[in-house]
């Protein structure tokens, strides 16, 4: 099997201006694979009566054909509005959950908002495939679960590879149904997963600095000359 788009993902992360990283990330994770596991947090305000709807059938179906729809026309923005990646990206930063890393945590969810509308997110990704001759088709709905779920399955031009893709699904504050999280089988991996690695690298070395800074001596410190 051949992975669509394998690029190789940077192991660091120096600083978020440097945004191939995410570019990378959401171009591997294209490729996937695995058994589907459960996501703590979901979309919506607490108490929003639109937000506590269940989910039916014929809302998961129409959210499935919505997404594929948009892949054959390479409508790009239909196909981001389905994936509500505020939430992605704030499941994937919750920890470490320090006031330390607030604006580092602004600056990283910017970066990843302004990857995924830029000619390397996954929508880009997808789309190109289909143009070249590749499948998107959903193949499953499931709403009797904890999460509902929608799974696409992806054929690679030519035959070249196949994946699937487990899109979770919630509703948000205002009632719309979205995915807020996408479970790749190829690398066997939620897409807040994949992003939450490299936050954390990140956060851990701004912590670090935050360390050195806190300990290190004041510039404008002199020490004592001793009388002769």
């Amino acid at each position: 099997m051949v992975p669509f788009n394998l690029v190789n993902v940077p192991r660091t992360v120096h600083h978020i201006v440097k945004l191939p990283l995410l570019a990378a990330v959401f171009g591997f994770v294209l490729a996937a694979g695995g058994a589907p596991r459960r996501l703590a947090a979901q979309v919506g305000t607490a108490g929003s009566d639109d937000a506590k709807a269940a989910i039916t059938q014929e809302e998961a179906a129409e959210f499935g054909e919505s997404l594929v729809k948009a892949v054959h026309m390479g409508d790009i923005d239909t196909f981001s509005a389905l994936l509500d990646w505020g939430a992605i990206v704030d499941i994937a930063t919750r920890n470490p959950d320090v006031p330390e890393l607030k604006l580092q945590r602004e600056s990283f969810k910017k970066g990843v908002m302004r990857t995924v509308k830029r000619g390397e997110g996954m929508a880009f990704q997808i789309i190109a495939a289909i143009k070249k001759g590749g499948s998107y088709k959903v193949l499953r709905v499931n709403v009797k679960e904890n999460e509902a779920y929608v799974i696409i399955r992806f054929i690679l031009p030519g035959g070249s590879g196949l994946n699937y893709h487990q899109f979770f699904i919630s509703r948000t504050a205002a009632g719309r149904v979205v995915a807020s999280d996408l479970y790749v089988f190829l690398i066997a991996e939620r897409i807040s997963d994949t992003v939450a690695r490299h936050w954390r690298r990140l956060a851990a070395e701004e912590l670090k600095s935050v360390a050195a800074r806190a300990i290190a001596p004041p510039t404008h410190f002199m020490p004592m000359r001793r009388e002769s």
